[in-house]
């Protein structure tokens, strides 16, 4: 059985990426653009919200319900972005498609696809998972509060319900990598998307976390190299306007920054982690399936 060369594959891709960046960031610009722009209603919204006031009789203002039209609109354009960043990435990674192109967001079958499985995905594994933990957390709260935590039977049940989770919870993670592959054989077209990510990752599920992990940890270390001087630029920019405004605005101006230290570390960071993990499934999904050829990345014309 053919297993994966765990570090052979994190430094063949972390090589890969360095090495057509230029191509990779062609590949990830619109939906990252997409992305800004939906951070940023999502921002303005909430800092809106913060100042709203009731309006006379109970209630609030009309434009209130506006604001929720637009975080809705934002979280919509959020998905849709997200879900196209990850077909883009394992196109180009596969298929070398998109490499030359700035501006590529092609609506097809695989998005619509691709959000339907997610959904089974995320509801399966969420209904597994939380529901379990829910009732255990309600139940841990209940006892809290009433003050019996050392009580024998509240005692017995909150320490055997964990020890009783974790199977669950590794039987959960085990089935989650063995079909996590589906959403790259629904990029590439191929039917039967969870059974051939399940055939897949046969005898090599453990191999795989591990370089995911090494691939994850990559991603936040060279986010945050990347975000630290936008950020400390925009943290300065606020900070004058505040001195210049007066102290009125510091409170907005403080989550302002907030929110934006915060989203650019996780808008870089998630796009990162789209490239090196279309890369890096890529080059498992040559390494397993060797029935298939995948074509190395072109270089595209500078």
């Amino acid at each position: 059985m053919t297993k994966i060369p765990v570090w052979q594959t994190f430094k063949s891709t972390l090589s890969d990426v360095w090495n057509h960046k230029l191509e990779w960031t062609r590949v990830v610009y619109a939906p990252m653009v997409l992305l800004v722009v939906a951070s940023y209603i999502a921002v303005a919204c909430i800092i809106t919200a913060l100042q709203w006031t009731p309006a006379e009789g109970g209630g609030y203002p009309t434009r209130g319900e506006l604001h929720y039209l637009y975080l809705g609109t934002a979280v919509l354009i959020a998905i849709a972005a997200f879900l196209q960043l990850t077909i883009k990435s394992f196109r180009y990674a596969l298929l070398g498609e998109d490499g030359n192109k700035w501006w590529s967001f092609p609506l097809k079958g695989r998005l619509l696809k691709l959000a339907l499985y997610f959904m089974l995905f995320s509801c399966i594994s969420g209904v597994l998972i939380g529901v379990p933990s829910g009732l255990f957390l309600v139940y841990f709260t209940k006892v809290f509060i009433e003050g019996s935590l050392l009580d024998p039977t509240s005692f017995i049940i909150l320490t055997a319900t964990p020890l009783l989770m974790t199977p669950l919870f590794i039987g959960v993670l085990y089935v989650s990598l063995r079909l996590c592959f589906y959403n790259l054989f629904i990029a590439i077209e191929t039917p039967q998307p969870f059974r051939s990510s399940w055939h897949l990752l046969k005898g090599n599920v453990g191999r795989f976390f591990g370089l995911q992990v090494l691939l994850s940890f990559s991603a936040y270390f060279i986010s945050y190299l990347i975000s630290v001087i936008p950020q400390l630029l925009l943290s300065f920019v606020l900070i004058g306007v505040v001195m210049l405004q007066g102290q009125e605005n510091i409170v907005e101006a403080g989550m302002m920054i907030i929110f934006l230290v915060v989203g650019i570390q996780v808008l870089i960071f998630s796009v990162l982690t789209a490239i090196v993990t279309g890369k890096g499934s890529a080059l498992v999904y040559q390494t397993l399936d060797e029935k298939k050829t995948v074509a190395k990345t072109p270089r595209g014309k500078k």
